[in-house]
């Protein structure tokens, strides 16, 4: 009798240790949903006689959501918000002649843990105005790139000497707008603007040209070139200049670009980039 009782003792006390269990006796603190981050107060091979008599709790960010942590998650595993250093000073305008954009950033202290207050913008930007221009930097940056998929530029590309037509054509019609020693050359560009006709057309090609901040290859083919102006493309822009880009067969779809890099005797397709042609 004696012995009953005092196992019946110990197994209410077991199971009164058993229902406290939580966060903190069990060591959990996990980030994000983790369904094996659980306390379960009945022994590992228990199968309870209802399964809604479930006396699981969770220690995991997501127990919030479903409202099934464990009675001490709160102090056990108190939420960590993000903490974020103060902004560095603007940066330079990035385009010395034209719209340019300036730039300030600011780097996090603590990342936030346990369902705090996630980490805000680290970056800001705004607008801003380059006045050292010469005057062909004036002209250029209010030129316009004019845009097709790189895969067009094949079409341009030709051996005078087998194509007589159309060398008949750039010799007597069009003198001199053909350099066959001039060699194509890549822009690189960022993207810092897109309307949004861009992201209504079909046509999936401008879809690169969306998204801010992508950088993209421009080819500048020999057929494209201005023999007046030092063999260059029209809307080429300058370096570290904001200029003005355009789809050319997507009605409206137009932006802003930075010039990054300028490279001689090049292809777009050996870049890795999203490529385009300039007509």
């Amino acid at each position: 009798m004696k012995s009953n009782i005092l196992l019946a003792f110990i197994s209410v006390l077991y199971w009164t240790q058993s229902a406290q269990a939580g966060c903190h006796e069990a060591g959990l603190c996990c980030p994000g949903r983790n369904a094996d981050c659980v306390v379960q107060s009945y022994p590992l091979n228990f199968i309870p006689d209802d399964p809604s008599d479930d006396d699981r709790c969770y220690c995991d960010e997501h127990c919030m959501q479903l409202n099934d942590c464990c009675y001490d998650y709160r102090q056990a595993c108190k939420a960590k918000p993000c903490i974020v250093g103060n902004f560095t000073e603007w940066s330079a305008c990035s385009s010395p002649c034209g719209v340019g954009v300036m730039t300030r950033t600011r780097t996090v202290v603590q990342q936030s843990g346990n369902g705090g207050e996630k980490c805000p913008h680290l970056t800001e930007r705004r607008g801003c105005m380059g006045f050292v221009c010469s005057d062909r930097t004036k002209a250029v940056v209010r030129e316009v790139g004019l845009l097709l998929p790189a895969k067009y530029g094949r079409a341009r590309e030709y051996d005078p000497e087998a194509d007589i037509n159309r060398n008949i054509k750039d010799h007597y019609g069009h003198r001199n707008l053909y350099d066959t020693e001039k060699s194509s050359y890549c822009l690189t560009f960022e993207i810092v603007r897109a309307n949004k006709y861009c992201n209504a057309s079909f046509d999936l090609w401008t879809k690169p040209l969306t998204a801010l901040g992508t950088q993209v290859c421009v080819e500048c083919q020999p057929y494209a070139m201005l023999a007046d102006e030092g063999r260059r493309c029209k809307g080429e822009g300058a370096a570290g200049a904001e200029t003005r880009w355009k789809a050319t067969n997507v009605p409206r779809c137009s932006g802003r670009w930075i010039q990054q890099e300028k490279n001689e005797n090049c292809k777009c397709a050996e870049s890795g980039l999203p490529s385009f042609i300039i007509v």
